[in-house]
């Protein structure tokens, strides 16, 4: 599968990296940053369709993502990021650390709530 990251900035704050499958023209993946007060950046909104996942695709968008940062001179700004434990490792690996434990809370159709430890 061959995929090309783009950005578009959707204003002066956020800006999203989207995942295209150049063999027939989808978005397979997408994720954002948004710059906020006091010199700090939010990663938000990752994900990869499911059938495209394992095959290296929000690694590139993470990656497209940091370079944007570097090329926009930002990198002397505080990041924060929610992450799953699939991509810990990947924020890890490029300096972040673990501040907090979160849980993943869902309401199911017949209204008790389901909390799992992510």
């Amino acid at each position: 599968m061959n995929i090309k990251i783009r950005s578009i900035e959707i204003d002066k704050a956020i800006t999203t990296f989207v995942a295209i499958n150049l063999d027939d023209g989808s978005i397979v993946g997408k994720c954002s940053l948004k710059i906020r007060g006091n010199k700090t950046l939010r990663y938000q909104d990752a994900e990869v369709i499911r059938r495209y996942r394992g095959n290296g695709i929000y690694k590139k968008l993470f990656l497209a993502r940091e370079r944007f940062i570097k090329r926009n001179k930002l990198d002397n700004y505080r990041i924060e990021s929610y992450c799953k434990k699939s991509t810990l490792n990947l924020f890890l690996k490029h300096g972040f650390t673990i501040k907090e434990e979160l849980f993943l809370v869902k309401k199911s159709t017949s209204k008790k709530e389901i909390l799992k430890v992510v």
